[in-house]
């Protein structure tokens, strides 16, 4: 797999022949139960051996690792490399090739974080504490990650549902360490380095309350003056913090919270969606950049128009989307179901 730079542009473009081959699991097919779901408990030995298991034993949570054909069993999350990745750590760093045709090896980490046993699990049903098992895996891998000298970027997703890319719909989450900092990243890097523009906007947003979604002491999720998306969400840490990995207990108490309720009001609000969202990180060591939490709906389709600007059209004013997320989440808490 390799890392294809733009002909004059800084931008890259990953070229990875192998992804062609993912599957795509139907119940019934072979699996424990007769399931096919390649995640679900009783199918560990269809996956590669687990980096990182979290379990209960003995009333404790235990982190463990797996070794050869050793599977773990009766496990909360299981992370692994993804066995059809776009990054490899095999892969060469160096610049190859002249001017205009430059490639690099897409050296890095995919790993795959199955984050329940549970295959139907939505953001509601999954516990507050489950949430927080996840956020708990998470830091654990982005600070193993970080211990490589070549990795300069670490970037956390989910694809929820098939128009959001999920091929496989068993809850996951997927995390990349790259060995480049990614383009998106660089371009915001001067505005960051000019003064944090999110901590510019937070009190600004919190004044104005319409595009407010929910709101804790550590983190304020809006929907952004200029959403590229309808019902895009941003959950942003109010106090400036440029190191996800060093979340203290109570922050990730929060944001667990902060996880749970948004996405479970977008499902309410909009049944059947799908929804990517991601960790936007700066790059490692990098004190200036502000980390958030962005959370795309993919409800519209670009088009023509889209790509050929870069410009996007968004057909529900994000004041609207954040009423509509509000009033889903009052409904929530009025049931007890938040």
């Amino acid at each position: 797999m390799k890392l294809r730079k733009h002909y004059f542009l800084e931008e890259w473009v990953v070229v990875a022949p192998e992804r062609r081959l993912r599957p795509h699991p139907k119940v019934g097919e072979e699996g424990a139960g007769g399931n096919g779901c390649f995640f679900c408990p009783g199918n560990e030995e269809t996956t590669p051996p687990a980096t990182l298991v979290l379990k209960e034993v003995d009333g404790k949570m235990v982190k463990l690792a797996e070794e050869g054909d050793h599977r773990e069993k009766n496990w909360l999350i299981r992370c692994f490399p993804n066995k059809y990745p776009i990054l490899s750590p095999r892969e060469e760093m160096d610049v190859h090739g002249e001017q205009p045709l430059l490639e690099r090896g897409a050296k890095g980490f995919h790993e795959v974080m199955v984050v329940t046993p549970d295959h139907e699990a939505t953001p509601l049903t999954i516990s507050l504490e489950q949430w927080k098992l996840i956020l708990e895996a998470c830091l654990d891998r982005c600070r193993w990650y970080a211990e490589h000298e070549f990795v300069k970027h670490i970037s956390v997703i989910e694809n929820r549902g098939r128009l959001a890319g999920a091929s496989i719909e068993h809850p996951h989450l997927q995390l990349f360490a790259l060995s480049m900092v990614p383009p998106r990243i660089l371009k915001e890097l001067p505005a960051f380095r000019q003064g944090c523009p999110l901590c510019e906007l937070l009190p600004v947003e919190e004044e104005r309350k319409e595009r407010v979604v929910c709101a804790t002491h550590h983190f304020l999720a809006i929907c952004p003056w200029a959403s590229r998306y309808p019902y895009e969400v941003w959950i942003i840490p109010r106090k400036h913090s440029s190191a996800f990995m060093d979340l203290r207990k109570k922050e990730i108490e929060e944001l667990a919270y902060m996880l749970k309720a948004v996405l479970s009001a977008l499902e309410l609000a909009v049944p059947e969606i799908s929804y990517n969202y991601s960790y936007i990180l700066g790059p490692l060591g990098d004190e200036n950049y502000h980390w958030k939490v962005e959370i795309y709906p993919r409800l519209t389709t670009p088009a023509g128009f889209e790509f050929s600007t870069d410009i996007m059209v968004n057909p529900i004013p994000p004041e609207e989307a954040a009423s509509k997320l509000r009033k889903k989440l009052e409904e929530l808490k009025a049931t007890q179901r938040l």
